[in-house]
């Protein structure tokens, strides 16, 4: 029997210290940077909700020491790491007969976000939107890439992302964008990889 579809989602605050990862299960093959569900996701999951964490993957060059025939020699090698995209807010799918009653019962759930006076309400088309821009690697931070842009440049998003969308913004030193989002009510800003822009017209 397949699961309820959802029908629409909210977006909670996890409380401090509640989004602990979840424990890895017998046999799980997992590398060290894949993605990891939290355990305020698992519960939720198990009260028959569908959850989505919006993260990118962060590369970063670290030193390690290693041991050649030569002796100790320090090398730099290339590290990978998911992280969120928004910090402590999760989207939740409702499904069935389910209710913010429901969500509201369980443990590392701070709160609900609110608007007008209610629970703010995402249909699904919104939510798949951030998802695709999550897939794409919208939002990933990778080693690599080198400044084809300017400082001061101002450059276009290739291809759409959820919300409201400041697309122009002036390419900083070292060829890093600042691209504003509206979501839940406010902006945020995240930097777009080089490689998802295109000079302005």
């Amino acid at each position: 029997m397949s699961e309820p579809v959802v029908t629409h989602w909210h977006v909670v605050y996890v409380a401090v210290g509640g989004g602990g990862l979840a424990p890895l299960r017998d046999g799980d093959d997992h590398p060290a940077d894949a993605k990891r569900r939290t355990m305020v996701e698992v519960s939720l999951e198990r009260r028959g909700f569908a959850t989505f964490r919006p993260q990118y993957r962060l590369e970063r060059m670290k030193r390690r020491r290693v041991l050649t025939p030569k002796g100790r020699v320090t090398e730099e090698v290339k590290v990978g790491s998911w992280r969120d995209l928004f910090p402590r807010y999760l989207f939740i799918g409702m499904r069935g007969a389910l209710s913010c009653w429901d969500i509201r019962q369980v443990e590392g759930v701070d709160a609900i976000l609110y608007s007008d006076g209610a629970p703010a309400v995402f249909q699904p088309e919104q939510v798949e939107d951030v998802m695709m821009a999550v897939d794409a690697g919208l939002f990933d931070q990778l080693i690599g890439k080198e400044a084809v842009f300017v400082a001061g440049q101002h450059v276009q998003i290739i291809g759409a992302l959820p919300g409201k969308i400041v697309d122009k913004q002036s390419v900083k030193e070292g060829g890093k964008v600042a691209v504003a989002i509206e979501l839940f009510g406010r902006e945020y800003f995240a930097r777009v990889p080089l490689d998802k822009l295109k000079a302005a017209s």
